[in-house]
Protein backbone atom coordinates (compact mmCIF):
# COMPACT_ATOMS: atom_id res chain seq x y z
CA UNK A 1 0.00 0.00 0.00
CA UNK A 2 1.16 3.60 -1.05
CA UNK A 3 0.58 6.26 0.89
CA UNK A 4 0.95 10.18 0.11
CA UNK A 5 3.08 12.15 1.78
CA UNK A 6 2.18 12.89 5.10
CA UNK A 7 1.73 16.61 6.20
CA UNK A 8 2.86 18.42 9.05
CA UNK A 9 -0.03 19.25 11.46
CA UNK A 10 -0.77 23.12 10.89
CA UNK A 11 -1.20 25.11 14.44
CA UNK A 12 -3.56 27.95 15.16
CA UNK A 13 -1.91 29.80 12.18
CA UNK A 14 -4.15 26.94 9.85
CA UNK A 15 -7.18 28.47 11.78
CA UNK A 16 -6.23 31.96 10.81
CA UNK A 17 -7.07 33.63 7.31
CA UNK A 18 -4.41 32.60 4.73
CA UNK A 19 -2.32 35.24 3.41
CA UNK A 20 -3.98 38.03 5.65
CA UNK A 21 -1.81 40.15 8.19
CA UNK A 22 -1.72 39.05 11.51
CA UNK A 23 -3.53 42.90 12.48
CA UNK A 24 -6.32 42.26 10.28
CA UNK A 25 -6.66 38.54 11.59
CA UNK A 26 -9.74 39.20 14.21
CA UNK A 27 -9.78 36.35 16.50
CA UNK A 28 -13.28 36.68 18.54
CA UNK A 29 -11.16 34.87 21.77
CA UNK A 30 -10.89 38.19 23.51
CA UNK A 31 -14.66 39.40 22.26
CA UNK A 32 -16.48 35.91 23.61
CA UNK A 33 -15.09 36.44 27.50
CA UNK A 34 -16.07 38.20 30.28
CA UNK A 35 -13.91 40.48 31.51
CA UNK A 36 -11.96 39.04 34.57
CA UNK A 37 -13.72 41.60 36.98
CA UNK A 38 -16.90 39.84 36.09
CA UNK A 39 -16.24 36.13 36.68
CA UNK A 40 -17.01 34.12 39.44
CA UNK A 41 -14.57 31.17 39.77
CA UNK A 42 -13.80 29.67 42.93
CA UNK A 43 -16.16 26.88 43.49
CA UNK A 44 -16.49 28.50 47.62
CA UNK A 45 -17.62 31.55 46.53
CA UNK A 46 -20.47 30.07 43.78
CA UNK A 47 -21.49 27.62 46.93
CA UNK A 48 -21.64 30.93 48.76
CA UNK A 49 -24.18 31.94 46.25
CA UNK A 50 -25.99 28.96 45.37
CA UNK A 51 -27.08 29.05 48.98
CA UNK A 52 -28.37 32.03 49.67
CA UNK A 53 -32.00 32.85 49.68
CA UNK A 54 -32.25 35.57 47.33
CA UNK A 55 -33.36 33.89 43.76
CA UNK A 56 -35.77 34.28 40.84
CA UNK A 57 -37.15 32.53 37.83
CA UNK A 58 -38.58 32.80 34.81
CA UNK A 59 -39.04 30.41 32.50
CA UNK A 60 -35.80 29.76 31.18
CA UNK A 61 -32.91 30.51 33.69
CA UNK A 62 -33.39 30.86 37.57
CA UNK A 63 -31.37 33.83 38.74
CA UNK A 64 -29.53 33.25 42.32
CA UNK A 65 -27.66 36.60 44.02
CA UNK A 66 -25.78 37.41 46.82
CA UNK A 67 -24.08 40.88 48.02
CA UNK A 68 -19.80 40.72 47.62
CA UNK A 69 -17.38 43.24 48.35
CA UNK A 70 -16.76 44.41 44.89
CA UNK A 71 -17.43 47.72 43.69
CA UNK A 72 -18.64 45.27 40.28
CA UNK A 73 -20.65 42.53 39.63
CA UNK A 74 -19.34 39.21 38.62
CA UNK A 75 -20.91 36.25 36.97
CA UNK A 76 -21.36 32.33 36.40
CA UNK A 77 -23.34 30.62 34.08
CA UNK A 78 -24.48 26.76 34.93
CA UNK A 79 -25.84 24.25 32.27
CA UNK A 80 -25.86 21.14 33.58
CA UNK A 81 -26.46 17.82 31.73
CA UNK A 82 -30.54 17.90 31.92
CA UNK A 83 -30.00 20.16 29.31
CA UNK A 84 -28.25 17.87 26.90
CA UNK A 85 -25.66 15.45 26.86
CA UNK A 86 -24.00 16.76 24.38
CA UNK A 87 -21.53 19.12 25.90
CA UNK A 88 -21.20 21.04 22.18
CA UNK A 89 -24.72 22.09 23.09
CA UNK A 90 -24.24 22.89 26.91
CA UNK A 91 -21.14 25.11 25.59
CA UNK A 92 -23.40 26.87 22.71
CA UNK A 93 -25.65 27.65 25.78
CA UNK A 94 -23.12 29.61 28.33
CA UNK A 95 -21.72 31.09 25.31
CA UNK A 96 -25.12 32.39 24.62
CA UNK A 97 -25.66 33.50 28.37
CA UNK A 98 -22.21 35.10 28.23
CA UNK A 99 -23.09 37.07 25.23
CA UNK A 100 -25.94 37.85 27.15
CA UNK A 101 -24.71 39.31 29.95
CA UNK A 102 -21.70 41.25 28.02
CA UNK A 103 -24.54 43.44 26.71
CA UNK A 104 -25.68 44.58 29.63
CA UNK A 105 -23.03 45.04 31.62
CA UNK A 106 -22.85 48.53 30.91
CA UNK A 107 -26.84 48.91 33.21
CA UNK A 108 -25.33 46.01 35.56
CA UNK A 109 -25.17 47.22 39.26
CA UNK A 110 -22.57 46.59 41.62
CA UNK A 111 -21.91 44.31 44.75
CA UNK A 112 -23.62 41.17 43.79
CA UNK A 113 -22.23 37.83 42.74
CA UNK A 114 -24.76 36.50 40.21
CA UNK A 115 -25.18 32.83 39.22
CA UNK A 116 -27.26 32.37 36.24
CA UNK A 117 -28.93 28.45 35.88
CA UNK A 118 -29.96 27.17 32.72
CA UNK A 119 -33.74 25.62 32.71
CA UNK A 120 -34.91 22.75 30.48
CA UNK A 121 -36.34 24.07 27.04
CA UNK A 122 -33.41 26.65 26.63
CA UNK A 123 -31.69 24.66 24.22
CA UNK A 124 -34.42 25.27 21.77
CA UNK A 125 -34.79 28.95 21.93
CA UNK A 126 -32.44 31.23 19.88
CA UNK A 127 -30.34 34.56 20.43
CA UNK A 128 -32.72 36.50 21.26
CA UNK A 129 -35.35 34.74 23.45
CA UNK A 130 -32.05 34.01 25.58
CA UNK A 131 -31.53 37.47 25.81
CA UNK A 132 -34.40 38.63 26.52
CA UNK A 133 -35.08 36.32 29.38
CA UNK A 134 -31.44 37.02 31.04
CA UNK A 135 -32.91 40.45 30.84
CA UNK A 136 -35.99 40.27 32.77
CA UNK A 137 -34.31 37.78 34.71
CA UNK A 138 -31.46 39.93 35.82
CA UNK A 139 -34.20 43.11 36.40
CA UNK A 140 -36.50 41.21 38.54
CA UNK A 141 -33.63 40.38 40.83
CA UNK A 142 -31.89 43.75 41.31
CA UNK A 143 -28.97 42.99 39.88
CA UNK A 144 -29.79 45.40 36.71
CA UNK A 145 -31.33 48.71 36.44
CA UNK A 146 -33.97 50.02 33.99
Amino acid sequence: MVFASVRKPQGVSACLKRGAPKEEQNLPYNNLMLPPANRLRKEKEIKRVLASKKSCKSGLLICKTAPNGFTTARFCFVVSKRISNKAAVRNLLKRRLRAAVMGLLPRVGQNSDCVLIACPGLENKDYLELAAAAEKLLIMSGVLSN
